[in-house]
């Protein structure tokens, strides 16, 4: 629909320029002038349409990052709360033992009897976050791609986590390093197994 009316045009420019008469070249060239403009304006016409059509998809998009931002920062915060809850820190367990509910309180069927935290670290989100399956990165919108491969890389893991290691899982577990750091960390593994741990089979 947009193509018919130039060709038109171009074929009466062509008629025109036939024809012997200055009146008819004149004509002639002012409607091609008319053709060339039309043309320019049906591609700048198209090309906000592109872009236009193409802001819409970015701001969607982003609009949709915010949202699953929004549920992946609940998820990451209560997966935080019940990690610090299961493995307290060393310099806590004092408060465990003076709160009294908890002191024992994993029993040798329990899957967690026998984990004690050893340390922090990175983790896994809870809900792990699995990049869609799309067309090439180099095919696809830059921005919408660097938003999402931004969003896995930092909202994928979580920091500083506490980790924990099954004491039940080894035959024997060594505990090496400098002296001191190594003494406070035999100290943790022990203040633990007798605050959380029942000593009855």
């Amino acid at each position: 629909m947009q193509l018919l009316p130039m060709l038109g045009m171009g074929s009466s420019v062509v008629f025109f320029f036939m024809t012997p008469s200055p009146i008819m070249r004149i004509m002639g060239t002012l409607m091609l002038a008319s053709t060339v403009a039309m043309a320019v304006a049906q591609f700048v016409r198209f090309r906000r349409g592109t872009q236009g059509q193409m802001s819409d998809v970015r701001r969607d998009y982003l609009k949709y990052l915010a949202q699953t931002r929004r549920t992946v920062r609940r998820t990451a915060r209560k997966q935080r709360d019940a990690q610090l809850y299961l493995h307290p820190s060393p310099e806590q367990l004092w408060s465990v033992v003076a709160e009294g509910s908890r002191v024992w309180e994993r029993r040798v069927g329990d899957h967690d009897f026998g984990q004690a935290r050893i340390g922090l670290g990175a983790q896994q989100l809870a809900t792990p976050l699995v990049a869609p399956d799309t067309a090439p990165v180099d095919e696809l919108e830059p921005l919408c791609a660097g938003a999402m491969q931004q969003f896995l890389a930092v909202h994928g893991t979580l920091d500083g986590l506490p980790m924990a290691v099954s004491m039940r899982a080894f035959y024997h577990v060594t505990v090496s390093g400098e002296a001191e750091s190594a003494q406070a960390a035999a100290r943790a593994l022990v203040a633990q197994l007798v605050t959380l741990h029942s000593p009855t089979t």
